[in-house]
């Protein structure tokens, strides 16, 4: 998309054109964060579930040697 968009742009003012790859920019990185969204979550789950699990290991390990 942004190779599409530079011959365009370099028709266009300088300044008008770096707005234009700008926005083409932002777009493609809200894109790519909405993709990735549910990946994230999941891994944030884990990650939490992992950390749950660690911290109950350790609790029972206190209660039974110290």
């Amino acid at each position: 998309m942004l190779g599409l968009a530079v011959p365009v742009v370099g028709r266009l003012p300088a300044i008008v054109g770096l707005g234009v790859l700008a926005l083409v920019c932002v777009a493609l990185v809200l894109v790519g964060l909405r993709g990735d969204d549910s990946l994230r979550r999941q891994v944030r789950r884990t990650a939490l579930e992992e950390q749950l699990a660690a911290e109950h290991d350790q609790s029972e390990w206190r209660r039974r040697n110290l």
